[in-house]
């Protein structure tokens, strides 16, 4: 290949990359103009949730001691309800915020409406993130304070054991990347739901908590 066939190509290969990453910006903005005005309707839905408990008590239907009581209600209805329960899931939430049924019977409501392979996805996560906190407990409280270079996790010291601090902790090479591995929390994704990614402080391991977020696909259907 000549120098100019090699120029060519090069240039043609470049306008190629130019053309494909301009195509991917696009596609990028045009789905998240789709997940924003997704979000608008739901959002949407939401208020006229509340309109309702609003237009009763402008009606004179309900007191204004029982209309502050009931306000406090629209925290409990989720996104998970809006979602995948449909009409009849923003039907409920009315019933609810306007006092027609109580918190017992919503949750109940709720259950039925929400698909049950939804809500097992979700408690599966949950549990799963459980068990990976339980594990780093279990790994911290192993750990015993010891004297010199000696790994306070694995009780074995020495110069080639590169005992080292980290997160409060003299560990050993092989222990701090075992404790690596339990603070890096790398996120779940599901059908329905995505778990965020979490890196663990061991000063406050409870606090550490990722977002349970419905899947941009379900957002869309």
């Amino acid at each position: 290949m000549g120098y100019k066939s090699f120029v060519r190509s090069a240039v043609a290969a470049s306008n190629r990359a130019q053309r494909e990453a301009q195509r991917q910006q696009k596609a990028h903005a045009r789905l998240q103009e789709k997940l924003q005005k997704k979000i608008d309707k739901i959002e949407d839905k939401k208020e006229k949730i509340v309109d309702a408990l609003q237009d009763e008590y402008a009606k004179g239907k309900i007191p204004e001691k029982r209309y502050n009581e009931l306000m406090q209600r629209k925290d409990d209805i989720s996104l998970d309800l809006l979602v995948f329960g449909g009409a009849p899931g923003v039907s409920a939430a009315k019933r609810y915020i306007t006092g027609k049924v109580e918190k017992h019977e919503f949750e109940q409501i709720s259950k039925e409406l929400v698909p049950i392979e939804v809500s097992q996805e979700e408690q599966e996560m949950v549990e799963s993130f459980s068990d990976f906190v339980a594990q780093l407990e279990v790994f911290v409280n192993e750990c015993e304070e010891r004297e010199g270079s000696t790994c306070w996790h694995c009780d074995r010291g020495g110069f080639f054991r590169f005992v080292r601090l980290i997160q409060r902790l003299n560990l050993c090479y092989s222990c701090r990347a075992k404790l690596n591995s339990l603070t890096t929390f790398g996120g779940i994704k599901g059908r329905y739901y995505e778990m965020q990614p979490v890196n663990f402080n061991l000063n406050d391991i409870k606090s550490s908590k990722p977002k349970l977020l419905i899947r941009n696909e379900c957002l869309l259907s």
